[in-house]
């Protein structure tokens, strides 16, 4: 079983690659946006009775999560969406990648 700490350390890490990039959703405090991704990503099965969308779907839900945590008015998010999918593309990378500790 993978230790919730390292995850959430590996999810930490993959927000600091994004602000290092220059993603401005990935601008906010990091540990606070491991801990959202990583309930999220895990409550993914939970949500969606339907079979599984792949990761894909598990992306753009963990960005829309990701958006109505983070945000003030999510609504109003609008061309932030990129930004959120971009974020949550790279968390969803750490997530499935083996690590390699």
């Amino acid at each position: 079983m993978t230790d919730p700490d390292d995850v959430r350390d590996r999810i930490a890490r993959a927000v600091e690659l994004a602000q290092a990039e220059g993603c401005p959703v990935a601008g906010g405090e990091v540990r606070q946006i491991a801990e959202v991704a990583h309930r999220r990503w895990l409550s993914y099965d939970r949500r969606h009775r339907a079979p599984p969308g792949g990761v894909g779907a598990r992306v753009e839900d963990l960005a829309r999560g990701l958006r109505d945590r983070l945000e003030d008015d999510p609504q109003a998010a609008g061309p932030l969406m990129t930004d959120y999918r971009y974020l949550a593309a790279k968390v969803a990378e750490a997530l499935t990648t083996p690590s390699t500790g």
